[in-house]
């Protein structure tokens, strides 16, 4: 059997993004691919990419690092990319769901579990930054969303990109539940992962977004 070895090249010198989240904070970083329950899977398809197989999160924290290695940044967006990265990962390469062996449940969904963290925000408060009233029609309107919140910074998957939801959107379903009214969406978004999904009606037919809620 023949091994590959595979050398780093070590930088000359620490850039922006390390300086900012390993010399500029201080404090414990224990960050987990999967939350409790949860397994953390590997690239589905790794071989047909000709990629080394690697986790979801693994692949997703060194496309962070690639993307932002030249800009400072923090734990918390760091935190926030890789864990929606992972999810729409997940959703994407496991359509079906997966499951780590038989007669194991099958597992919907990979949610990064961080225990703490420079800059970790509270376990308190407003979860998504959204404000929202009944709709006749079913779901939910919304009239507010919070400048710098959870909400205002969400990633649509179908274009891939990272976006604001709005005022006057329609929000029709929570976490693949239909949402039924305000009071109903309020405590799907309490029960909610920390990453939650929701469709969207635009025109006519409804886009999911997922959102990084606070805590």
């Amino acid at each position: 059997m023949s091994a590959q070895v595979y050398q780093l090249q070590l930088p000359a010198e620490t850039g922006p993004l390390f300086q900012s989240l390993f010399f500029a904070p201080s404090g414990w970083v224990d960050l987990n691919g999967s939350s409790p329950g949860e397994a953390a899977f590997f690239t589905a398809d790794f071989e047909q990419r000709g990629e080394l197989p690697g986790s979801l999160f693994t692949k997703r924290l060194a496309i962070y690092w690639d993307e932002n290695r030249k800009k400072t940044g923090s734990w918390d967006d760091l935190v926030r990319q890789v864990s929606i990265g992972v999810m729409a990962d997940f959703r994407e390469q496991y359509p079906q769901g997966a499951s780590i062996g038989k007669g194991i449940p099958v597992q919907s969904n990979q949610n990064v579990y961080a225990t703490q963290y420079p800059g970790m925000p509270p376990n308190q408060g407003p979860r998504s930054g959204l404000t929202i009233r009944d709709r006749q029609e079913g779901g939910v309107l919304i009239t507010t969303v919070v400048e710098k919140s959870p909400a205002s910074n969400v990633f649509q998957i179908a274009k891939k990109k990272y976006t604001t939801l709005r005022p006057q959107q329609v929000i029709l379903t929570c976490n693949a539940q239909d949402v039924q009214n305000a009071a109903h969406f309020v405590k799907l978004v309490e029960s909610s992962p920390q990453i939650m999904r929701l469709g969207v009606l635009e025109g006519n037919r409804t886009s999911e977004y997922l959102v990084r809620l606070r805590y």
